[in-house]
């Protein structure tokens, strides 16, 4: 995925940095609150392999949200093909 950048913020690919914030959102019993299922950190350092990969191979997906001005990553936004539903 090739970054998108705004005034304020970055949207990327996830990067190796980002690992522990992934963990806390698969997690994180609010942010997950209408998912069946939290993800221990082996399962979140598997699925943020698998939406790499996939948004790298589609250059969309669920993309990481920086603050341009201080790096920081603050969670993440996307948009979802119907036909190519991640699990």
């Amino acid at each position: 995925m090739k970054p998108m950048r705004t005034e304020r913020l970055i949207l990327r690919n996830w990067e190796d940095r980002d690992r522990d914030l992934f963990h806390r959102i698969n997690s994180d019993d609010r942010v997950m609150e209408f998912f069946p299922f939290r993800r221990d950190r082996a399962e979140a350092d598997a699925k943020m392999d698998e939406l790499r990969a996939w948004t790298a191979e589609d250059g969309y997906g669920f993309a990481a949200a920086e603050i341009t001005a201080t790096g920081e990553c603050i969670g993440f936004i996307g948009l979802l093909d119907t036909d190519h539903v991640p699990s």
